[in-house]
């Protein structure tokens, strides 16, 4: 039998058929090879160095570590471990991002950022405060690095270094302090706001200024317990900024308006339970994965649970077994620019006292990926670093964080307090950042705690550039401990804090001039007020509230003004404002068509008086909607301006036109939905390569506004809540953004995200039995 050609033909065709599915096949193999590969070891046994005693490592439904051994050493190791099994490459980005070491991998795009921490200069900063250590901190520091690098060496790297083809190198103890750095520098980072106001009140003179950027509300205002009425003092002169004018230029600090956080502590009194109950949800910009990790830690006389930041050891939000804590931005004034006059444009040399000074060079040499080093010579005068230069003048950046911390002595000592003063004395070694502590206990008490550095000015207030070239305002040292605002069991029976002032304006001593607008606090007080018999589901459901104090005012302000409009679809469009409840819900498009409406008003009312740049940073950095509802309110002080009642007025009335294009009530139905507008966004890193934007999150509809105590917005939001039930500690609920994992094909990268959204209650096990019930994997460290 002969073989034609055609069937030859036809062999060959089915062999390259064959061997092109096979390679297909092996393809998708190794990418769910490549893609699964990095999944840590959960279950069995492994022997490591490091370790005193075995540690065993109890995983939940959720994948939440339970750590048990025989001391804190080895629990801090466990911690360390499983830590790096979940978030490795997210440890390793915190870390490089504090020490200006991102282009490594990243190249050219991260030279900006890198630039802008070797200014500051948090790595040499951290590196000071390890050799001031004392031997506790320091070998529990060192006990949790040797438990990170030991799970980096047990299984293969997350998929995020092989993609970026970089390798691992071993942690150590200055990496923590430099990611404890790192969270100072998102939270209290915030000179710029002082160049803003610089910029305004050049532009527009210092009332108007000062009206500009005060985002306080005094009938609202919710203070500390007891710091209601204080010591009395007028409030601090503005410095003249005439000679001393500056370009505003771009904002290296990524601070943005309402970075902050809730918190609230309720007694006893007013629980079903007879205990206190505390919740917290911290507010930060939304990262995948998420920004906390939490864990349970047991191990000599250390049993805590909670949330932390990968990289940091031990619990910095949650509950060991007598006391809760959470926390909130205090928003105290811990930075002061001062303005440097040099010998000349180029010259080392600045004028102080009386005397021409050397600025100390701190040479700075930072790895590009793809080119080569790029060489930083950061001038640092006696004030501290100069992060801008204009000719012969330069703004030197005083900021606490950079002079001390005693933050690991602080976190280890609150994880293990016992009662209200124990956790005060770990507090006092707080440097930064700056945070109200908000406190309850299983006797029965709640309580608050500022904690952090706060300078103490000769002079000036720290929200405008000051002359550096003599000591007029130089700083006295920091306000003590004992001056900083706290309290124990205040009569209301709760204590709130979310990050609004802490003190009336005139309380000495001076704390800050800028704080968040009080809208969410009076609207936790309010909801708190009327609790009795209350369980820690209700006080923790509060969380989900989505109302907005001033989106509904100027709500009801639209639809007083339109409701005798002549126009029949402008007065439909007043009654439905009027019947709006003032909640921010994902299906509605009132939130939407009131958010618009303030913008237009910022754009007809202040940007020609601002100029486009002025006004794009004064939007980003502060709410524009507290000066104009101040002066709906009668504040007159921005009249000179041209900012008068009758002006906001009418300009509400155009920029209600203009949202809906004329058409009123029906103009409201061609807008997005609230939830769709604001829909939260989880990007990962990686994820601007189209090809990874699988490791992204889609845009998830959520409620809530920047004012409202669900505090949400597309790009920040809640990072965590929790809820402590001091009662039944098993009965505590804690709430990832996203998951405990950073491994993209682990179960645990984003199964929390629902019952987050929907703040559903989510109890972490605590006790020995109820870990045991909970337990889905378990794994025994050995030591070698």
């Amino acid at each position: 039998m002969s073989i034609t050609t055609r069937d030859a033909s036809a062999t060959l065709w089915r062999t390259l058929l064959a061997l092109l599915f096979i390679a297909l096949v092996a393809a998708i193999v190794w990418v769910v090879w490549f893609i699964r590969a990095p999944i840590p070891r959960l279950d069995g046994t492994l022997v490591v160095s490091g370790p005193t005693a075995p540690i065993t490592i109890r995983r939940d439904d959720r994948g939440i570590p339970h750590i048990e051994a025989q001391t804190v050493n080895d629990a801090l190791f466990g911690e360390g471990f499983a830590c790096a099994q979940d978030r490795l490459w997210q440890m390793d980005t915190l870390r490089r991002q504090a020490e200006g070491r991102l282009s490594e991998f990243a190249g050219p795009a991260a030279l900006d950022i890198d630039r802008y921490m070797r200014t500051l200069g948090l790595a040499e900063a951290a590196q000071a405060n390890v050799d001031a250590l004392d031997a506790r901190s320091r070998s529990a520091l060192q006990a949790y690095a040797d438990g990170v690098n030991a799970a980096a060496a047990s299984h293969r790297l997350p998929i995020e270094f092989k993609l970026l083809g970089y390798g691992w190198e071993p942690w150590r103890p200055v990496d923590t302090l430099a990611v404890v750095k790192l969270m100072g520098q998102r939270l209290d980072d915030q000179w710029y706001y002082i160049q803003v106001k610089a910029s305004l009140t050049d532009k527009l003179g210092p009332q108007a200024a000062g009206a500009l950027v005060d985002m306080q509300m005094p009938a609202l205002e919710r203070y500390i317990p007891g710091y209601g009425t204080g010591a009395q003092a007028n409030p601090a002169a503005a410095v003249s900024l005439a000679k001393f004018r500056l370009t505003l230029g771009a904002d290296p600090t990524g601070h943005e308006r309402g970075t902050g956080s809730n918190n609230w502590a309720v007694s006893g009194a007013r629980t079903t339970s007879h205990k206190p109950v505390l919740s917290n949800d911290t507010h930060l910009g939304r990262t995948l994965p998420s920004t906390w990790w939490t864990a349970d830690l047991y191990g000599g006389q250390m049993h805590v649970a909670g949330f932390t930041l990968p990289g940091i050891p031990g619990i910095v939000i949650g509950h060991n077994e007598r006391i809760a804590f959470g926390v909130t931005s205090a928003e105290e004034a811990v930075e002061d620019l001062y303005i440097e006059r040099f010998r000349s444009p180029t010259s080392d040399e600045y004028f102080a006292n009386g005397m021409w000074r050397k600025a100390e060079h701190r040479v700075e040499r930072i790895g590009v990926k793809g080119k080569g080093d790029e060489t930083l010579d950061v001038l640092v005068t006696r004030h501290g670093p100069v992060i801008k230069r204009e000719g012969t003048r330069g703004l030197a950046l005083a900021w606490t964080i950079l002079h001390g911390g005693g933050e690991a002595q602080a976190l280890f000592g609150v994880d293990v307090a016992q009662n209200f003063a124990q956790f005060r004395a770990a507090l006092a070694h707080q440097v930064g950042p700056v945070l109200n502590f908000g406190y309850a206990d299983s006797a029965g008490n709640i309580g608050y705690q500022d904690a952090g550095a706060v300078p103490l000015r000769a002079a000036g207030d720290g929200s405008l550039p000051v002359e550096g070239q003599d000591d007029r305002f130089a700083w006295r040292g920091t306000v003590p401990f004992g001056s900083l605002p706290h309290a124990l069991n205040p009569r209301d029976g709760f204590v709130v804090t979310a990050n609004q002032a802490l003190v009336p304006p005139a309380f000495r001593p001076l704390l800050s001039t800028y704080f968040e607008p009080p809208f969410r606090a009076n609207r936790i007080a309010g909801q708190l007020r009327g609790l009795r018999d209350a369980s820690a589901q209700t006080i923790g459901a509060i969380q989900a509230d989505i109302f907005d104090y001033p989106r509904w005012r100027l709500a009801r302000e639209t639809a007083r003004l339109l409701a005798g409009s002549a126009d029949p679809q402008m007065r439909a469009l007043a009654t439905q404002l009027q019947a709006w409840d003032g909640k921010m819900t994902a299906d509605s498009r009132i939130p939407t068509f009131v958010v618009l409406e303030e913008n237009r008003l910022g754009q007809d009312l202040l940007l020609p008086r601002f100029g486009m740049e002025l006004y794009a940073q004064y939007d980003k950095h502060y709410w524009k909607i507290v000066p104009l509802l101040r002066v709906l309110d009668g504040d007159q002080r921005l009249n000179r301006s041209g900012l008068t009642k009758a002006r906001v007025q009418t300009a509400v009335v155009a920029a209600a036109g203009e949202v809906t294009d004329g058409k009123g009530a029906d103009g409201i139905g061609a807008l997005e939905v609230w939830g769709q507008k604001n829909a939260a966004i989880y990007r990962h890193p990686l994820s601007a390569e189209w090809i990874l934007g699988f490791l992204s999150i889609p845009p998830v509809r959520e409620p809530g506004s920047g004012f409202s105590v669900y505090a949400n917005k597309p790009d920040h939001g809640p990072s965590q809540r929790l809820v402590v039930d001091l009662a039944d500690l098993d009965n505590s609920s804690m709430l990832l953004t996203l998951g405990e994992s950073g491994v993209y094909s682990d179960p645990h990268y984003d199964d929390q995200l629902a019952d987050y959204t929907d703040v559903h209650w989510a109890p972490l096990p605590f006790t020995q039995n109820a870990v045991s019930a909970a337990t889905q994997h378990t794994l025994i460290l050995n030591p070698k």
